[in-house]
């Protein structure tokens, strides 16, 4: 992971600066995209921590974007995770569909679409609480959903 020193609150930098950090990191998101996941308007920063974007074994950086369409997307496999570990790494939940799911996180990292649910195991279908759930399903288009999920959350965690 990479941070670079600003000694003034992100809200507060020009548009034209928050463009440059944003190219420092070769991020594929836009400045917008980093002001959501980070809601910088509450916290004054010293030190502009990127933790979306990571880089695999490879070498390739893979960066999160949590605003992508990823409809059409089928269950790809499943992780154990805890709620807190997923929230880490990619923010609150959107939560569920009411019916089956109670929590969702989706976007691309490195530009492959992901979606993370659990599936029938939470209150909404009569189970405990979703914080309890260590159990999550990981749809995708195609097996790189799977594994650029678990990539990306073993670099954020160190596990």
């Amino acid at each position: 992971m990479k941070d670079i020193n600003i000694p003034i609150w992100w809200k507060d930098l020009t548009d034209k600066a928050k463009q440059e950090v944003t190219d420092l990191f070769d991020l594929d998101v836009s400045k917008d995209v980093i002001e959501k996941i980070f809601n910088w308007d509450e916290f004054p920063m010293t030190t502009l921590v990127i933790p979306n974007l990571v880089v695999s074994e490879s070498g390739e950086k893979i960066s999160y974007n949590p605003d992508a369409n990823v409809d059409g997307t089928s269950l790809q496999g499943g992780i154990t995770a805890s709620y807190d570990d997923l929230v880490t790494c990619f923010g609150p939940s959107k939560g569920g569909d009411g019916c089956k799911t109670d929590a969702e996180w989706n976007g691309t990292l490195g530009g492959i679409k992901f979606a993370i649910y659990n599936w029938k195991n939470g209150p909404v279908y009569g189970g405990p609480a979703v914080e309890l759930n260590k159990k999550w399903n990981i749809g995708g288009h195609n097996h790189k959903a799977l594994e650029a999920v678990e990539t990306y959350m073993k670099q954020i965690l160190g596990k």
